[in-house]
């Protein structure tokens, strides 16, 4: 049985809730809930919701948690059934996450919204000089 990479995040760490879920935003803007499989540890791939969550985003995590479903239990088979899916060979799967792309969609602006809140939290919590108290 082949075994799975530790996760490289730790959500209980406030910068790596704000990099998770950035790095998440730019993998799903590259190639959908695909592309995040066919290239993502799926340690980390499984911490996207619950940082959502911490986000504000619970709708958005619940889309992102059905494609976790979608991909099934075997963790270790999520990069190869990421990629077939990305390249056409299992088209059920494709099918599957691109109707979750176009589920996750309406929550794009929010995302966006929500991780330049979270990232001025952050920067007045560590007291940046250049955070100006009209920025909301």
């Amino acid at each position: 049985m082949r075994s799975l990479d530790p996760p490289e995040f730790n959500l209980d760490v406030e910068s790596e809730v704000l990099a998770i879920t950035e790095l998440f935003d730019g993998e799903w803007h590259n190639g959908g809930f695909s592309q995040l499989f066919s290239n993502w540890n799926p340690s980390d791939a499984r911490l996207v919701p619950e940082g959502l969550r911490r986000l504000g985003l619970p709708e958005a995590a619940k889309v992102v948690d059905d494609a976790i479903a979608a991909m099934g239990n075997d963790m270790t088979l999520w990069r190869e059934r990421g990629h077939a899916a990305l390249i056409g060979s299992d088209t059920e799967l494709r099918q599957r996450l691109w109707a979750l792309n176009r589920a996750f969609d309406p929550y794009e602006k929010a995302l966006t919204a929500a991780m330049e809140r979270y990232e001025l939290m952050l920067a007045r919590k560590s007291g940046d000089p250049f955070v100006y108290e009209d920025e909301t």
